[in-house]
């Protein structure tokens, strides 16, 4: 199984991000393939101490970018100094495994911020209790687990039910018809004044409990 996820970065790593020379960092790539100048990427396997202490091949991929004014309170002595933000990579992807672009940093980093996507639902999942795992005991995390995905798809449901009438008054048609309904979709034919509309007006949906 390959993986690509978030190191926190320790004294022991900021040391290795001093000694990158300059020219190890290489443009960021955005989503899409192209090169941004907003971030840059360096492989940092080599210089981390740190790695000697986890699985055999793990890679460390380091991303730098400006950091923004709501950064400015967290930011390290070191990147203070810089004047850059840094964040890792940890990922298992090495060149032997044979996935095309594994051999540039840059493309690992964009790999891995691809997640972005599921990192909402990640906080949902937390927020339902999978933050706080009650015990050691495989069996019963495992009932807990499955108590918090139940809880995040009831609320799931509870926002798709209490917003069905609203998502079909969306696409109800924005003047009304020759009845004056109002609720006929767009590019329907036109409903004579003498005929009564096909598209009969919502209901008042589910009573909130």
């Amino acid at each position: 199984m390959k993986f690509t996820v978030g190191w926190t970065i320790t004294a022991i790593d900021e040391t290795a991000i001093a000694g990158l020379p300059e020219h190890a960092w290489t443009d960021g790539l955005r989503q899409d393939g192209t090169a941004t100048d907003t971030a840059q990427v360096a492989e940092l396997t080599g210089l981390n101490q740190r790695t000697g202490n986890w699985m055999t091949g793990l890679r460390l991929i380091v991303r730098r970018t400006r950091p923004s004014a709501r950064h400015a309170k967290q930011l390290t002595a070191l990147e203070r100094a810089t004047g850059w933000r840094y964040q890792i990579v940890a990922t298992n992807i090495t060149r032997g495994h044979g996935v095309a672009g594994s051999h540039q940093p840059q493309w690992l980093d964009a790999l891995h911020r691809a997640h972005a996507g599921v990192e909402d639902q990640v906080r949902h999942g937390k927020a339902m209790g999978l933050r706080n795992l009650p015990s050691q005991a495989w069996t019963v995390n495992r009932g807990w687990a499955l108590a918090a995905n139940i809880a995040a798809d009831l609320t799931c449901w509870l926002r798709l039910l209490g917003l069905h009438d609203q998502i079909g008054l969306a696409h109800a048609h924005a003047t009304p018809c020759a009845t004056g309904c109002g609720t006929c979709p767009r590019n329907s034919p036109p409903t004579p004044a003498a005929g009564s509309c096909p598209f009969p007006t919502p209901g008042p949906g589910p009573t909130p409990s």
